[in-house]
Order: C-alpha cells, then structure tokens, then sequence
C-alpha cells in the first residue's frame, strides 16, 4: 500500500518555520499544540491501514524543492504536495 507523507516540523525550528510560510499566521501558536493536532491528524490516516512517513518541512531538502520546482507561494499546500513527493519516492 503506498504510504501517505504529512508534513512535519522540528520542535526547535517550529517558531522560525511559522515566518518562512506565506500561511505562518494560521499556525497554531505553539509547537506542542501543533504536534498533538499533528499526531491525531496521523493516527486517523494510520487507523485506515495506510502507513506514513513524517516529511520535515523545515530542510534544506523542502527549500532545494521549492526552489527547482518554481513555487512562489510556499504555503499548506506547497508543504503537502512535497509530503506526498517525498512518500511516493520513499515509501
């Protein structure tokens, strides 16, 4: 079954990753708010037999593929499709 990617952030890095995104300000405020909404998010995908793999978002990986693949609006949706790239070559 092929794996589905979530993005996912470093706890040290979380604050600073909010100013890099075009939707920084629709984060929750902290990262352990943030990391339990993530969890839930990933146990509900775990729960339907599909298996995941965590995407740091906040690498120099994410910022090469921002860069080669011409996205200017680097938002949820930049962060997702990257997810669901890294998962479908990884997974």
């Amino acid at each position: 079954m092929k794996a589905a990617g979530i993005a996912w952030f470093h706890s040290d890095t979380y604050e600073e990753s909010k100013s890099r995104f075009s939707d920084g300000d629709k984060f929750l405020t902290t990262y352990a708010e943030w990391l339990e909404r993530a969890e839930q998010a990933e146990k509900v995908i775990l729960d339907q037999g599909v298996p995941v793999i965590r995407v740091y978002v906040d690498s120099d990986e994410f910022t090469e593929w921002v860069d080669e693949n011409g996205i200017e609006n680097v938002d949820s949706a930049a962060r997702r499709d990257f997810a669901n790239y890294v998962a479908g070559r990884d997974g």
